[in-house]
Order: structure tokens, then sequence, then C-alpha cells
């Protein structure tokens, strides 16, 4: 029997996504999703909820692809996929018979098919390393304590970047006794050798996750295969369990606006940052968030500056970049090309430029 028009395109989301997770470094969630894209699924709640999907299955769309990844990796981390979980670390690449037997005794479970209702929802630490470079710029031009607002927060792990340690570059800043430290693979110079004195720290998200409560949920969405980026996130967590931050939920634009509106007291900056979520904000959210930043940049003066960092890929650009806007004056810099999981920075700021 022919496959729907819907099938066919669950199946083409999942050839999709097998590119990007392959291009990123992750061949064991690749071929789960070589797996999905080519062989019949057996014949279970899942399988016809994926051969029904009413919307766009795309990665930049629903990302069916993720969602079920998601929650196959879940399932094997609580124990319940045992067949699979022979098939992913710290066992070496299984053979693809054997991963697409293990994929179909998990594809019949029902209750595998709940990962279909939630959308995936990560909170990459790694770009931590860019963010927290940004930040460096901006406190080097205006070296005063700082307000961070954080648009797409998901759970607030990057809002408490200055709670981990780093190695930029051979700069070493932030926290050299945090639980996490991070070096990426740096090109360039290093950032500013400024202070970044957080004195206070707001985030928003549609759907915010609770690093107590939810952290198996953001576990389960890092690909197993990338343990470096599974050992980061777990010592993310500890963190934040250990620094609690205020996340509120709610429509970006709506609390920016909100939050920007709030009288400054002189003698502080404010940073508005964001990283890898831009593309998630429905065009007219774009707008006025941009809009209500810009205006508070109009009315900034040296005595209440504030920043806007920018940790997002443009359809013009092949790798995300961090861009830094600043008030007063408006200067708009291009400090970095990054990978998009933050893991290689190629810093193009300068040590200064003030």
């Amino acid at each position: 029997m022919p496959a729907s028009a819907a099938e066919q395109a669950v199946r083409a989301a999942f050839a999709e996504q097998a590119g990007w997770c392959r291009s990123l470094g992750s061949p064991l969630t690749a071929l789960v999703c070589d797996l999905l894209a080519e062989r019949p699924w057996p014949e279970s709640v899942v399988a016809r909820r994926l051969s029904e999907w009413p919307g766009d299955p795309r990665p930049s769309g629903d990302a069916v692809p993720l969602r079920l990844c998601g929650g196959l990796h879940a399932g094997v981390r609580s124990g319940a996929l045992s067949a699979l979980a022979e098939c992913y670390p710290p066992h070496v690449l299984p053979e693809r018979e054997q991963l697409g037997s293990a994929i179909d005794e998990a594809i019949v479970l029902p209750a595998l098919a709940e990962c279909l209702d939630r959308p995936p929802q990560t909170n990459e630490v790694g770009r931590a390393n860019a963010l927290f470079a940004g930040a460096l710029a901006f406190a080097d031009r205006f070296p005063v304590p700082v307000v961070l607002f954080e648009l797409g927060a998901s759970a607030g792990l990057n809002l408490r970047m200055d709670r981990f340690g780093y190695d930029l570059g051979g700069l070493r800043t932030g926290d050299p006794a945090s639980s996490l430290q991070l070096k990426p693979a740096w090109r360039g110079p290093p950032p500013p050798d400024s202070r970044v004195e957080v004195i206070e720290r707001r985030g928003v998200d549609l759907n915010p996750l609770d690093p107590v409560t939810d952290g198996d949920r953001l576990m389960a969405f890092v690909w197993a295969d990338q343990a470096d980026r599974v050992a980061q996130l777990e010592a993310a967590l500890k963190v934040a369990r250990t620094h609690p931050v205020t996340l509120d939920k709610g429509d970006a634009a709506d609390w920016i606006e909100a939050r920007l509106a709030e009288p400054q007291r002189a003698g502080t900056s404010r940073l508005v940052y964001h990283s890898i979520a831009l593309q998630y904000f429905a065009p007219e959210s774009q707008q006025r968030v941009a809009a209500a930043i810009e205006r508070s940049g109009k009315a900034a003066t040296p005595a209440t500056p504030i920043g806007w960092l920018r940790f997002e890929r443009s359809p013009d650009d092949q790798d995300p970049t961090l861009r830094l806007r600043s008030w007063p004056g408006g200067q708009d810099r291009l400090l970095a090309t990054c990978h998009p999981h933050g893991g290689t920075i190629n810093w193009l700021g300068g040590a200064r430029g003030r």
C-alpha cells in the first residue's frame, strides 16, 4: 500500500534530521533517523501517529524526529528499553539490523507515543562559551553591574553563565570553583579580560523547565553519543540546583516590553540575549522584541547602558554568529562565528574595541 503524503513527509523529515545529526557529530542519532526514514514501522500507536501527522514534521517545524529520538533516549536512560540500551553508549555504534530491531521493539510500546506530544526542549550550555565571551565584551565597554534578561531561556541554565568556569582562548575566567568548566576550541585572540558582575537575572520561556524536576527531560534531548555535551549538561544542572533563578512563563515580546519599561537604576547596565531562539518566535514577536530593545537603546545614557547579544543563525550565515549591539551609540559588532552547540568559537571581536 503506498505511503500517505503525511507519512512521506515524516520520512523525509527523518532523513533531513539524519543529515543534521551527522554533520554535527552524532553518528548514532543519525543512524536512528536513517532507520526511521527507511524501514517499515511496526503497527503501533506511534506508527499510526507518524503516518497521520497533521502539521509540518520537519526539523524547522514540529521537529518530529527529535521528539521521537528524545523519547527513545529517555527510555534508554530510564532502563525501560533494554534492547535499545545495548545499542547506546557506552556500547560501540551498532550494526544497522541490531539497532533497527531494537527500535522496532520500542515503537510498539504504547507509552512511547507520549513523546510525540512534547516538542523538543534543550538548554545547550555549550553556547555559554560564546554568550559569556559576549558578556565580557559588553562589560569591557560598560564596566558596571549588569542585569541579565534571557529570551527563550528554557531551564535558565545559561542565565547562570557567570557561575561556570571558562578557558576562552587562554583567558581563564568565570568561576574557577564551578562544577562546570568549559574550554571550547578557540580561534583568534581571547575576549576582553573584564569582569561580569551580575546583580539580577531574569528569563522567559513559553514553557520554562525546572532543573530539579525536568532534568531528565533535558538530558533526553542531548544526543547520547556526544559524551562532552552529556557531561556539560549534568554539571550545569548541578550548578542550577545550587543557584536558583527567576523564570517567567510567557511570550518573549510581551515580557521584554514589560521588563524594559521598568525603571533602570543609574550605574547599572542591562544585557538582553538569546541563543538559537529567535527563529522559533513568530515574525510579529521578532519585530516587537527588536523594537522594544531599540526603544530602550535610544533612551540609554552612559549611566544606564543596554546591550543586545544574539547567538543566532540567519539565512545569510553558514554558521551561527554572535553579535552585540550596545547603547548609547547603537554600535553593532560581529563578535564571532560559532558552532551551533558552542564547542568551537572563531572570535572576531578583538581584545578591546570600545
